[in-house]
């Protein structure tokens, strides 16, 4: 694969590779790139994927960023030619950094001395955009996003997410791919996180059989809405998520490798309003893996057992990884008036951003 490039100027330059993790788990993954056809500089990662080497944290980044100098380059118009060496070969983006530059500085130090890296580590910058701050390599304040995203893409607006929900009724196979997805006519309206964080002003009222909950209005520590930290002290953070035409806000606990038990989880609590009857409670979710799927739900101070939720069947499975899923966990009898709903993140990095209740 080929495509142009031009230099304002010529000098020596440092490519940086996205590549974007697979599953392989064996041999090499290896890429030459060359310029105008001259030598071949071979990329190879130094993870195989699959659990090897950082891969996890690979997949978390969703890149791995690989890097190489091409030296002596004239300015004007260049061709630069990707070659897959192994199979597996694949990748995001390539960033052409002028050494110049700090990012393009600290990248040529990174490639020839660790040592030269111990005033500061290699800052990377997300987008290799032309309009870079020449300090930190980081997007302009002043920079006009949508301008700039519609200039390059045009003006396209994003068909709405399918939305994945699991089934009632499922089997213990974590590699069966049983989804219900249902695909919205139309994007649903935006939200300002002001907005959500007003929905904890009072309990959250049942409307035509349903009850939702947005999870980060428990951030306005409200008698209505409120968070708990774990009993080690851990506390909650808050991240983007899809919900709203991609404008929510969602719940995780940011730090990796952590896990409590029911009673001693972090936790986040809702006061909802209700007309009363058999209610079905859903949770949606984005889960990372296995070691970081768990969590719970509670109805007014009673933490059900995650081995009951779901009917005692696994919520992980592969199929569940890296994607926003509501799940069914739990059926309760409600009396009409007030009750307290709250979920129990059991391990680290689990997201939660949208709990309902559905009356059945």
């Amino acid at each position: 694969m080929s495509c142009p490039f031009y230099l304002t100027q010529g000098g020596d330059f440092v490519l940086e590779l996205h590549r974007f993790p697979t599953l392989c788990s064996v041999g090499h993954i290896r890429i030459g790139i060359s310029v105008d056809n001259g030598e071949m500089n071979v990329f190879e990662s130094q993870s195989t994927d699959e659990h090897r080497a950082n891969w996890k944290h690979n997949i978390l980044n969703n890149v791995d960023k690989l890097s190489g100098r091409f030296t002596g380059l004239a300015a004007g118009l260049h061709n630069l030619t990707f070659t897959a060496i192994d199979p597996y070969v694949s990748f995001t983006r390539a960033v052409l950094y002028d050494e110049k530059s700090e990012a393009g500085k600290q990248l040529s130090c990174q490639l020839t001395s660790l040592a030269k890296l111990v005033d500061g580590a290699y800052k990377r910058s997300n987008l290799g955009i032309i309009l870079s701050n020449p300090e930190c390599e980081m997007l302009p304040k002043n920079i006009d996003l949508d301008a700039y995203c519609e200039h390059w893409y045009g003006n396209v607006t994003p068909e709405p997410r399918p939305v994945l929900y699991l089934p009632l009724s499922a089997g213990k196979d974590s590699l069966e791919d049983d989804d219900i997805i249902i695909r919205p006519e139309e994007n649903s309206d935006k939200i300002t996180p002001q907005q959500i964080l007003e929905k904890a002003v009072n309990p959250v009222t049942e409307a035509n059989g349903i009850i939702n909950i947005d999870a980060a209005s428990a951030m306005a520590q409200t008698a209505f809405a409120s968070t708990n930290d774990s009993a080690d002290g851990t506390s909650w953070n808050y991240c983007d998520s899809p919900a709203y035409n991609e404008s929510g806000l969602a719940m995780y606990i940011e730090k990796e490798g952590l896990s409590w038990s029911e009673q001693e989880a972090p936790s986040l609590h809702y006061i909802v309003k209700t007309q009363g009857g058999h209610y079905r409670i859903w949770v949606h979710t984005w889960q990372w893996g296995d070691d970081c799927s768990h969590y719970t739900v509670g109805v007014d101070g009673v933490i059900v057992p995650e081995k009951e939720l779901y009917g005692g069947r696994p919520l992980w499975k592969y199929a569940s990884e890296h994607v926003w899923k509501w799940a069914p966990v739990w059926e309760c009898e409600l009396e009409k008036g007030q009750h307290e709903i709250s979920v129990h993140s059991l391990n680290s990095r689990l997201r939660i951003d949208q709990i309902r209740l559905e009356k059945v």
